[in-house]
């Protein structure tokens, strides 16, 4: 049912959008471990759409924990009580999570940097140990995260915002779009439309 679902709201969109532009431009690119690609359907053209791509590209190298460069890279590397700068986005996407375990008692937490510890990307990945396991829990806990004004210290835990980055990112490309003038396209996030 839920396939069918998935399935009749992209016609659904598609229909709409159909015979909008007499030439749709399609952009694509590799960004968050996935395909991104950037269909405008109306309005737009194929510098908006490569903008599109280079705006993901740009939230990511902000909002990745696996980016040493990265703000939530230098979060999770401060010492606890530091105040670590954060973009505006990255503090919002930061405060959204927050906001959703508080809301969820808890169901969602973004301080397990579990990724890390099963390197699937290498020729010979491993499971993590019993002890890796657990040394990585110590660090678990959302009501270690403060927030203030500007920024945020994490006091220890390891911050992974991945469970809400790529939503937050759509929103950013959707109201870019917005802004450019498009007033039709499907923004295709590996999977997530």
């Amino acid at each position: 049912m839920k396939r069918r679902s998935f399935f009749a709201a992209i016609l659904a969109a598609l229909l709409l959008c159909a015979g909008c532009a007499a030439k749709p431009v399609t952009a694509q690119s590799f960004a968050l471990d996935t395909f991104i690609t950037v269909n405008l359907l109306s309005g737009g053209d194929e510098q908006i759409a490569q903008d599109a791509l280079a705006l993901v590209d740009d939230c990511e190298a902000l909002l990745s924990a696996h980016r040493e460069d990265s703000e939530i890279a230098r979060l999770n590397r401060a010492p606890a009580g530091e105040v670590v700068p954060l973009s505006p986005l990255v503090r919002r996407v930061l405060a959204e999570a927050l906001a959703i375990a508080e809301n969820t008692g808890g169901a969602l937490d973004v301080t397990l940097l579990a990724s890390a510890l099963w390197d699937y990307k290498s020729e010979d990945p491993q499971v993590p140990s019993e002890e890796a396991l657990a040394e990585a829990l110590t660090h678990r806990a959302m009501d270690r995260i403060a927030l203030t004004e500007s920024g945020a210290s994490a006091n220890g835990a390891q911050i992974d915002l991945g469970a809400v980055a790529k939503g937050a990112i759509g929103d950013e490309v959707v109201s870019l779009l917005r802004e450019r003038g498009v007033s039709c396209a499907l923004l295709d996030m590996g999977g997530n439309i």
